[in-house]
């Protein structure tokens, strides 16, 4: 049997499905490190934490939290944009 793919009259279109599959659903390297290092600070304590990987106590909250609010989902652990959310707009007076 011959699968077909339905949007194949959309140019374009599986390329952007495979890249959005990639890119939003993609366990990174880092991903599985910040899992890492959360399992282990769970079993191990704090200072233990802190002596093997040198990583914050606010920043080890701040994964648990958003670990644990995704239901413990892996792919919530993927890094961010770092990006500022609120950006300079530049303004200019309307008399010049």
């Amino acid at each position: 049997m011959q699968i077909g793919f339905k949007y194949h009259k959309c140019s374009g279109f599986g390329r952007l499905y495979s890249y959005a599959i990639k890119h939003n659903y993609m366990i990174t390297k880092e991903t599985k490190q910040r899992l890492k290092i959360l399992l282990f600070w769970k079993e191990y304590g704090l200072k233990a934490t802190f002596d093997a990987f040198k990583v914050k106590r606010s920043t080890l909250y701040n994964w648990w939290n958003i670990y644990e609010n995704s239901e413990h989902n892996i792919d919530s652990l993927n890094p961010r944009s770092q990006a500022r959310i609120n950006r300079n707009k530049r303004d200019i007076h309307p008399l010049f």
